[in-house]
């Protein structure tokens, strides 16, 4: 929603987060840290967001839309940005 609130409209953000494909969305702000670094990678992530987090992105009103890195940034941006060609990306338009 702060996203949504913050982007003027015809504006638009680019996402990139951590995200699992064929899961819902894992969260929990009070595991401790060496559980959140077994469940979300790092110590300093709360969440792992899953297939539903397209839904969530729209919610406030976005029009989403999932890309590949390699196919929106092109390879030498990526490879530049050290962004995987197979990332996801979702673009956001407000």
């Amino acid at each position: 929603r702060e996203m949504h609130r913050v982007i003027a409209p015809g504006g638009y953000a680019l996402v990139q987060c951590p995200f699992r494909a064929g899961r819902p969305t894992d969260e929990d702000p009070d595991a401790s840290a060496e559980e959140r670094t077994r469940r979300f990678g790092l110590p300093e992530h709360v969440r792992l967001y899953g297939d539903d987090f397209t839904d969530r992105l729209a919610r406030p009103g976005f029009d989403v839309t999932l890309l590949r890195a390699g196919d929106y940034l092109g390879e030498a941006t990526c490879e530049r940005a050290a962004i995987p060609l197979t990332s996801s990306i979702w673009l956001c338009r407000r």
